[in-house]
């Protein structure tokens, strides 16, 4: 069985072992309840009969094995028309089953429908199911197209549900975050986009050096946490805020990374114009290859200066915690994606998100090449402000900066913005 085809399997089985724990510990709540797992109706999307239900879900499960089956013996023939019914089927089951859950997340005294996320969870997983079919059917790499929109969408409906079931938006976005990171590792060591990027151990160790002392300690200093509480206080405080607090939750949060966006991408620009900006922000593009670990490579003033645009105008606006958190989760998941060297194919999303296609332009060795694509979590700045690049069939050459002789240690970087240089 080709590559393609065993992936395509492996990710078919997963989600059918996930569709068929939903129906296991429904049906152990119904017949023999266990204190750790949520009742039996948070696991109640309808209301069908359970009997009618779970005879519905015996069924699909039926069918997603069989179906999986039929791909794993080679007896299912690929047939494009099939394959693009089931990409329009699963893109509106996709849309609809998000739409359900932000709903039932923002709409005060939405029916338990929208409410119960468990179900909507699980009609992720089966609108999953119908577009890898799509996938193998179009002949479409399936870990090349799906892993960001699944990832992302993965991330940020687990951060809304686990705010909704109480949990502090710091643990809530923290979850997510960090499980999104760790599955990115992994995934860059089978699916890497470029055999040259693979890091050395002194890039590790580097790279580590500027997670652990500028997107963890300094992060935690001025960042996450602290945010967290400030807000919580100005929030609480500050009446006649600027700021649409009233609006749903997802809403606040999309309007947050727009905004932060807008001003970070002149900041960016900046960066790549100006001496002294450039100098701090040389630190990021010193690296030749590029990997998910070297995304939080960032000298610490520069950190500052972003934290001055992304956290403290929304402080004083009085945002709401939940809000803050939540757009660091899109912030950093996105920015994960974007920074690493995985096989990843965006199509359309690449006039939205900034993505890793467009991302890696961004970083060419050459300079010209390298003023485009100024966006970090959404792309559409650039369209507007026309500095969008990504030529159809080119792939980037070599990315760094020009100096190869800049060095690549952390200490050595910290100096380096300081240092007469010819």
């Amino acid at each position: 069985m080709e590559s393609s085809r065993k992936w395509h399997v492996f990710f078919l089985y997963f989600l059918v072992v996930l569709f068929s724990i939903r129906i296991g510990a429904q049906a152990l709540q119904y017949w023999a309840p266990l204190a750790f797992l949520p009742d039996f109706d948070r696991f109640q999307g309808s209301s069908l009969p359970y009997g009618v239900l779970l005879l519905t879900q015996l069924l699909i499960l039926f069918f997603m094995l069989w179906s999986v089956k039929r791909m794993q013996s080679g007896r299912m023939v690929q047939q494009p028309g099939a394959g693009r019914f089931l990409l329009w089927m699963g893109g509106i089951y996709l849309a609809g089953s998000v739409l359900r859950i932000i709903i039932g997340l923002t709409v005060h005294d939405a029916p338990a429908w929208f409410t119960h996320w468990i179900p909507g969870f699980f009609h992720l997983v089966l609108s999953a199911f119908v577009l890898a079919m799509a996938a193998f059917h179009l002949q479409l790499s399936l870990q090349d197209w799906l892993w960001y929109p699944l990832a992302m969408l993965g991330a940020v409906c687990s951060y809304l549900c686990l705010v909704d079931g109480g949990m502090t938006p710091a643990v809530a976005a923290y979850i997510p975050i960090v499980l999104s990171g760790l599955v990115i590792v992994l995934l860059e060591f089978l699916f890497p986009a470029r055999m040259d990027w693979k890091p050395r151990l002194t890039d590790v160790l580097s790279d580590a050096a500027f997670m652990a002392v500028v997107q963890v300690a300094l992060a935690r200093l001025l960042g996450l946490v602290g945010v967290l509480w400030i807000a919580a206080w100005a929030h609480e405080h500050l009446q006649n805020t600027l700021w649409p607090s009233e609006w749903p939750l997802i809403v606040q949060i999309i309007l947050m990374v727009l905004a932060v966006d807008l001003m970070r991408y002149w900041l960016h620009r900046a960066a790549h114009t100006y001496m002294p900006l450039w100098k701090l922000h040389e630190v990021h593009h010193s690296p030749d290859i590029i990997y998910v670990l070297n995304v939080g490579r960032f000298h610490p003033l520069e950190k500052v200066l972003q934290f001055s645009l992304d956290s403290v105008p929304f402080l004083l606006l009085g945002v709401a915690p939940e809000v803050l958190a939540g757009y660091f989760v899109f912030y950093s998941v996105n920015g994960f994606f974007q920074h690493s060297n995985l096989r990843l194919r965006y199509g359309w999303l690449n006039y939205i998100v900034g993505s890793a296609e467009t991302h890696r332009w961004h970083h060419a060795r050459d300079p010209k090449a390298a003023y485009c694509n100024f966006g970090n979590t959404v792309i559409i700045w650039d369209l507007l402000f026309g500095t969008w690049h990504l030529p159809k069939g080119n792939g980037v050459g070599d990315i760094g900066i020009p100096d190869r002789s800049y060095p690549k240690g952390f200490l050595a970087q910290m100096a380096m913005p300081f240092r007469r240089r010819n």
